[in-house]
């Protein structure tokens, strides 16, 4: 019988405590043990006021950019609570920094213009430079985000405005602080998975 091929590895899984578990599943059916030390929280943003602005005029923007399915869905859930349609201008075009993003656009009743090559912010920022200049765009996002796609589209001749539908913490409700990672829980891991735009957390991989 041929081992599968993460037989043995344990893996430290670093997503948000309600997203873990669909990776972790994946991990097992390859053969890892999955070790869940959340390092971020999920929460809602300290005012809905900028954001709540941003949706009463959706129509004035050029794109939308959406830098993580908890972004998407989070949008979704602040226009259904303002009863405010999530319908999407004729001039408002949806970039998604991954797959995943995209299909919780998607369900939110939008259509997504750009999905990156690779999923990350970089990647998403070379899809839409050559068509930044005189565009007003709205990026939801986290707190943490860095700040690679804003920076480089302002510099491309784009008004770029931020808001924020969720923030990332650590350190509380099942939460560790990217500083201690909960090695008392891990013991000896293999490789770490983090999947989040930030890019914090702890160190990728252990041999």
């Amino acid at each position: 019988m041929k081992s599968l091929p993460l037989a043995g590895r344990r893996v430290l899984v670093t997503r948000a405590a309600h997203q873990a578990s669909k990776l972790s599943d994946g991990l097992r059916a390859l053969g890892a043990e999955p070790v869940e030390v959340p390092v971020l929280e999920i929460r809602p943003p300290i005012s809905f006021d900028p954001l709540d602005a941003a949706l009463r005029q959706l129509d004035s923007y050029d794109w939308l950019i959406l830098t993580s399915a908890n972004a998407a869905r989070a949008l979704a859930e602040r226009a259904a609570a303002l009863r405010i349609p999530l319908a999407q201008p004729v001039r408002l075009k949806v970039a998604a920094i991954g797959e995943a993003t995209a299909e919780a656009a998607r369900k939110a009743g939008l259509q997504v213009a750009l999905v990156p090559e690779a999923y990350v912010a970089e990647s998403l920022v070379e899809g839409l430079l050559a068509r930044a200049a005189g565009q007003r765009i709205l990026l939801a996002r986290a707190a943490v985000a860095r700040d690679v796609i804003p920076d480089a589209l302002r510099e491309a001749g784009a008004e770029v405005d931020g808001r924020l539908p969720e923030r990332s913490a650590g350190g509380r409700a099942g939460a560790v602080a990217p500083g201690d990672c909960g090695w008392a829980r891990c013991g000896h891991l293999h490789q770490q998975l983090q999947r989040h735009a930030s890019g914090r957390g702890c160190p990728q991989s252990w041999n």
